[in-house]
């Protein structure tokens, strides 16, 4: 796997006030934020980034374009609106092969990224669509909570079903027949990914799995930052 996908359409308007900002590019301690996942990506061998941001971004087209670790980068223009816009688009622009999708603005443990690739070639042989990394702890306002069977199957996903020890850390790895899945699927009523994420979680049984890994952030809020400041001071982050 050398490709990555990259959600980073997010205006940040809890971090920039109401005309919101380039959230990808907030600082935390002296980086910015999308460089925690740049880092993290460069560091698993990644080559290729999918970025669907916002047209008129030009701040993050500029940053992403001095950033040598990538042989190329892509941007695909969304609305910066709907996740799930963003998401559909990248799997149209790396669905052809085996990939990671992460959002800009999460923090994840170092080497994550490389034991989800991994795992997810591994599980790729039994028919694995999508490998979410997941945690017991994620600081998130709106956590996706992940129910799986012994074996690490998920067997429920969602914002509103019963919490439990495990959370969605806003990273996955997603195979290449998830596309053929799509195509079939019926996804009219469908108008978030966390809802597209539990349809397939419904409709193909055993194919969605969970990682659990190490302590994750999301990053929403100016508390959010203190707190991802202190989380890097107790386990120092190890950039690319």
């Amino acid at each position: 796997m050398e490709a990555m996908g990259i959600l980073a359409g997010g205006k940040g308007t809890r971090l920039f006030g109401p005309r919101g900002g380039t959230k990808a590019l907030v600082k935390v301690g002296d980086r910015p934020l999308i460089d925690f996942v740049l880092s993290e990506a460069a560091r698993a061998g990644i080559v290729r980034l999918a970025i669907a941001a916002r047209e008129d971004d030009h701040e993050l087209t500029e940053f992403l374009a001095n950033d040598t670790r990538f042989d190329d980068v892509t941007f695909i223009a969304t609305n910066g609106v709907s996740t799930l816009d963003g998401v559909l688009a990248l799997n149209r622009t790396l669905g052809s092969e085996d990939h990671l999708l992460s959002t800009c603005d999460v923090i994840s443990p170092p080497g994550a990224l490389r034991r989800l690739i991994e795992e997810g070639r591994k599980l790729a042989r039994s028919g694995c669509l999508v490998l979410f990394l997941a945690s017991d702890y994620v600081h998130d306002d709106a956590p996706i909570w992940i129910h799986t069977t012994d074996s690490g199957a998920i067997s429920a996903y969602g914002k509103r079903i019963r919490p439990s020890r495990l959370v969605f850390g806003h990273i996955r790895w997603v195979s290449r027949h998830l596309q053929d899945v799509l195509r079939e699927l019926d996804t009219s009523s469908v108008t978030t990914d966390t809802e597209l994420m539990a349809l397939l979680v419904r409709e193909q049984p055993e194919r969605l799995w969970a990682l659990r890994d190490g302590s994750i952030i999301d990053v929403d809020s100016p508390s959010d930052i203190e707190i991802a400041k202190e989380l890097l001071i107790s386990r120092p982050f190890q950039g690319a």
